[in-house]
C-alpha cells in the first residue's frame, strides 16, 4: 500500500499538484520529552557521579549516582524530594536512580563519625595473626542487625574475606573482626568493595556503608584521622543472589603505604586456644554494704584474651552500669570500689557486680547477689 501511495505522490508532484501534499508515508521521529534530575549532597560529602548536578533524562530512564563522604563523615542514605525519582538502594552510596515523567531531586545525606575511642591496648592478651568470623544463614536485601541473630558458626579465619570461611553459594552473611595496627598518626583512606552489601566499622563506629544489592562488586571509600596504635576493625557483609565478593583495603600515602588489601599479616586476633573464663570470687553474696563503703571486688581470669571492665547491677542483673574508671589488664584481678556518697539510686537488695571482657568478646563473670543500703 505504501508503494502505491508513493507512486501517486510522484505523479502529483510532476503535475504540480503535490506542492502542499506530503509525498512520503514516513514520519519524522518525535523527540522524547526530557526531564531534569538534580543530584545534591548535604554537609559532610560530595557527589562524584554524575559529574554535574543536573542530568536530563527521558521518562523511565535510569542513571548511576554515587556519593562520597568527607573526612570525619560517613554516608547515611539518599533522600528523594518528590514522587518522580526512584532510587535503587537508599542505603548504598553507589546505586542507580530512575526518573518518571517529571523533575525531581535526590540528595545524599551524611552523618558525622563519632570521635573514635583511644586505640585499644592489645598487649594484655595473647595474640595471633588473622581475624575471627561469625557466619549467618539468611535472605536479605540490606544488612540485617547481626547482633540480634545467632550465628550458625564462628571461629578464627585468615583474613576478612568470604573465601576465608565455609559458606553457602548465596543467601548468607558474615561479621568479621580483627585488630589493625596503625603505624603512625595521620589521615588513612579505607576502601570497601563488595557484592552484595557491606559496612566497615572502626572501634564500633561505621566508617563506610556500602549496603544494598550489587549485581557486580561496588567500591566505596572514606578517610579517617587516626593516631598510632591498635584499632578494632569490623566488617559486616551479606550476599543475596550475586557472586560473593568482599575486599577491604587501606592506604596511608604520607607514610608510603599505597592502597593494599588488609591481609592476615596486618591483622591480629586473641589467641583462639583454650576458652577464656571469668569467675567473680568477691562479693561472696549475702553481704550488706552501705553508701560510702568500699567493696573489695575480686575475680579470676582464666586464659585471658583482653582487658576487662567492672559493672554494677541493682535490678537483679537486668542492666549494668560501668563502675571502673578504666579497663584492667589481664594481670589485674581486684578492684576496690567505693560506693559513691549520695548515690541513693544504688540502694538495692538485688545488687551484683560483673567483670566483662572488652567487646567484641562476650565472656563475663557475675558475683552472687548482695545488698546496698543507706
Amino acid at each position: 500500500m505504501a508503494s502505491k501511495w508513493n507512486s501517486i505522490c510522484k505523479i502529483l508532484c510532476v503535475l504540480g499538484i503535490g506542492t502542499f501534499i506530503a509525498c512520503s508515508s514516513s514520519k519524522s521521529p518525535v523527540a522524547p520529552t526530557m526531564y531534569q534530575l538534580t543530584v545534591s549532597a548535604s554537609t559532610g560529602g560530595t557527589i562524584s557521579t554524575p559529574s554535574g548536578t543536573v542530568v536530563s533524562l527521558s521518562a523511565g530512564a535510569s542513571t548511576a549516582i554515587k556519593a562520597h563522604a568527607n573526612t570525619g563523615y560517613a554516608f547515611s542514605r539518599w533522600v528523594v524530594s518528590g514522587d518522580n525519582a526512584t532510587v535503587g538502594y537508599l542505603n548504598s552510596a553507589s546505586t542507580t536512580v530512575k526518573l518518571a515523567a517529571g523533575n525531581d531531586t535526590v540528595s545524599a545525606k551524611f552523618i558525622a563519625v563519632p570521635a573514635l575511642p583511644a586505640q585499644i591496648n592489645i598487649g594484655d592478651f595473647q595474640k595471633e595473626q588473622g581475624a575471627s568470623f561469625s557466619y549467618y544463614k539468611g535472605t536479605w536485601t540490606a544488612l540485617p542487625d547481626f547482633s540480634a541473630l545467632a550465628p550458625d558458626s564462628s571461629g578464627p579465619c585468615d583474613s576478612i574475606d568470604v573465601a576465608s570461611a565455609a559458606h553457602m553459594a548465596n543467601n548468607f552473611g558474615f561479621v568479621f573482626n580483627g585488630y589493625l595496627s596503625i603505624p603512625n598518626d595521620g589521615e588513612y583512606t579505607f576502601y570497601l568493595k563488595s557484592s552484595d552489601g557491606s559496612a566497615l566499622l572502626i572501634n564500633d563506629s561505621i566508617i563506610i556503608r556500602n549496603d544494598g544489592i550489587h549485581a557486580s562488586p561496588v567500591e566505596d571509600s572514606a578517610k579517617v584521622s587516626l593516631s598510632q596504635g591498635d584499632y578494632l576493625i569490623a566488617v559486616r557483609y551479606f550476599d543475596a543472589n550475586s557472586t560473593p565478593f568482599l575486599n577491604v583495603s587501606y592506604a596511608f600515602t604520607d607514610f608510603g603505604i599505597d592502597k593494599q588489601t588488609i591481609s592476615n599479616q596486618s591483622l591480629q586476633r586473641p589467641y583462639s586456644g583454650p576458652v577464656a573464663k571469668i569467675i567473680v570470687t568477691n562479693p561472696k553474696g549475702g553481704e550488706t554494704f552501705h553508701i560510702g563503703d568500699t567493696v573489695h571486688v575480686r575475680w579470676t581470669y582464666k586464659n585471658p584474651r583482653a582487658q576487662v571492665f567492672a559493672d554494677i547491677s541493682v535490678d537483679g542483673g537486668k542492666s549494668y552500669e560501668l563502675i571502673s574508671p578504666t579497663a584492667f589488664p589481664a594481670s589485674v584481678s581486684s578492684y576496690d570500689w567505693k560506693i559513691p556518697v549520695g548515690a541513693d539510686s544504688l540502694i538495692s537488695q538485688q545488687a551484683s557486680i560483673m567483670i566483662e571482657e572488652y567487646p567484641p568478646f562476650n565472656v563475663n563473670g557475675v558475683s552472687k547477689t548482695f545488698s546496698i543500703a543507706q
